[in-house]
Formats: C-alpha cells, sequence, structure tokens
C-alpha cells in the first residue's frame, strides 16, 4: 500500500498486527459540536484490511459504543472493529457527546437525545465524504452503522430516521447521512417498554429524554425506533442475548414483527444463554463468536 497516496486529514496513524498480518489504524476527528462557544472535536479510529491496493473499494461499517448514553468510550469495540477488519470491512468507532456532565471527559457535557444523533450522522456524512474523495478505500455507497446496547438503539434509530433530526451546521452539508445497512447487538428499540421494564434503565434514560413518560410522552415516541419503521428503511440485523435482563429480548423480539408488518427486511437473532454485553473475554467469548458471525453473514449478504 503506498501510504504517500492517501488524502491525510487525521491526526496520526499507526499500524498493528493481528491474524490478518498488518492493518493501517487511522486515529483522526470527523467532526464538531460547539461548548459554551468553543468547538470540540469528535474524535475516531478507523481500521482497515492491509495490502489494498489504492482505488480498490469496501464496505465501511460505522461502530457506535454502548454506556447507557453517559458512558463509554470507542475503544470498547476496538475487538469487533478487528474482526469486521479481517472478515474484508473497512471499520470505525467513534465517539459522541454523551449525557452525563465531567469537566474532565470531553463527551460527557450533559448532551440532549437530538444532540447525540446529530453526531451519528455527522460521522455518515464525514466518511461517506472521504470515501467519495478516494480516501481509505471506502465505498461511499456502502456504509452499515453498527451500534452495542445504547449504540444500538443510536444506530438503529440512525436507519429508521433518514433526515429526520439533520443538523449538517456547514460540516459535509449535502452529502447523505443515510446507511446501506444497519446491525444492532442487543440495543433497545422501545425506550418506553425499557423503562418500564426494566427499573434500572430508568436514570439513563430519563437522562437522555429529559423525564419519563408520562412527561415527555412525545420524545419517548421520538426517540424509540419502533415508532419509525418502514418499508423504505435499510436491511437489518439485531443479536439479542435470551438471558439479557438490561434490555429484555422480548422488546426487540416486538421490534421484528413491527419491522416485518411493515414491509422491511430484519434478521433477529437471539443467543441462548447469553447475558446483556456479552464481549470477547472470559465466559463470554462463545457468545460474542457467535455474534461476529451472524454479523459477518448478513453484512456479506447486503454488500454481495
Amino acid at each position: 500500500m503506498n501510504k504517500m497516496s492517501i488524502q491525510w486529514s487525521v491526526a496520526g496513524a499507526l499500524a498493528f498486527c493481528s491474524m490478518g498480518g498488518i492493518a493501517e489504524v487511522v486515529d483522526g476527528e470527523y467532526c464538531y459540536f460547539l461548548q459554551d462557544g468553543v468547538q470540540v472535536p469528535l474524535e475516531y479510529t478507523l481500521t482497515r484490511p492491509d495490502g489494498l491496493p489504492a482505488g480498490e473499494q469496501r464496505p465501511l461499517v460505522i461502530m457506535i459504543h454502548g454506556g447507557s448514553w453517559s458512558g463509554g468510550q470507542r475503544g470498547g469495540l476496538a475487538n469487533l472493529a478487528g474482526d469486521l477488519r479481517s472478515a474484508g470491512y473497512v471499520a470505525a468507532t467513534i465517539d459522541y457527546r454523551l449525557t452525563r456532565d465531567n469537566p474532565n471527559n470531553p463527551m460527557q457535557v450533559g448532551a440532549d437525545y437530538t444532540d447525540i444523533i446529530k453526531d451519528v450522522k455527522c460521522a455518515v456524512r464525514y466518511f461517506r465524504a472521504q470515501g467519495q474523495a478516494g480516501n481509505w478505500n471506502i465505498d461511499p455507497d456502502s456504509i452499515a452503522v453498527l451500534g452495542s446496547s445504547a449504540g444500538g438503539h443510536l444506530a438503529t434509530q440512525i436507519g429508521v430516521s433518514r433526515t429526520a433530526w439533520e443538523d449538517m451546521n456547514g460540516q459535509y452539508a449535502g452529502i447523505s447521512s443515510e446507511p446501506q445497512a444497519i446491525v444492532n447487538w442487543y440495543g433497545p428499540t422501545d425506550l418506553a417498554y425499557n423503562h418500564a421494564a426494566v427499573a434500572a434503565s430508568q436514570v439513563s434514560i430519563e437522562a437522555l429524554l429529559g423525564g419519563d413518560p408520562n412527561t415527555v410522552p412525545g420524545r419517548y415516541n421520538q426517540a424509540s425506533p419502533i415508532n419509525h419503521v418502514d418499508a423504505n428503511d435499510p436491511p437489518m440485523l439485531t443479536i439479542h442475548g435470551a438471558e439479557d435482563e438490561t434490555v429484555p429480548v422480548a422488546e426487540n423480539r416486538l421490534f421484528h414483527d413491527a419491522f416485518l408488518h411493515a414491509g422491511g427486511q430484519h434478521r433477529l437473532h437471539v443467543i441462548e444463554d447469553a447475558p446483556h454485553g456479552f464481549v470477547k473475554s472470559g465466559p463470554y467469548v462463545e457468545y460474542y463468536n457467535e455474534g461476529v458471525t451472524k454479523t459477518v453473514q448478513f453484512l456479506d449478504w447486503v454488500f454481495e
């Protein structure tokens, strides 16, 4: 790969070793938001398969971490990004504004729900623009958005919202933020349902939406993907653990039925015995590997 041929618009780059060989990893900034009149950058890490010739385009998977919309960071999805890279995909993990207030964390700014959606939409526009410019082997017409837990909710909402809640703010204006595929790893799709079913989730959902379902019902309706599905939505895959106590699997069974009833293409894969938040370590690695396999099969089907 001739690195000099790449148009760099990033903060830095490095290489790492994996079973697939040497792959390029790029850290950079995709968009910004204003905080007290100051531009705060939103950061990403991108990795792509090794040895790609200049001009060869691959589908991109934009990845959104979980953390109850109030915590977490993009590094939490590094293992999954590496596995997708090994399967031939370009993968980018992103940071975004969070609901918690913390002066020591530039992402924890007491963000509103619509702020977070705008960040993720800007990421899609940014990476599509990079693909259109011939950067990083990205196919600008083959972009998937994948999220885990709260990130799964955001990915799903991006898929069903299309042009709604868009605020280009001069950043990559005129470029579409619509993805071609969505993958949801155990994220909620009906926030009123989740609020009623899981007491432990109520604080984080109320922080995201500014109240409970009785005080701000319109916001719960707006922020719940199940209320916005239609036949024009991109194909979606949901990966969910049968023993999930944070986001009940019944919630996404209802979403699956609603999606199909609307005429869309949705696959639901339930992993037996799996809890919420299974990762690539310890007793959960078997569940994680099954999720990766199903995710790659779905992406290969969409982008064949």
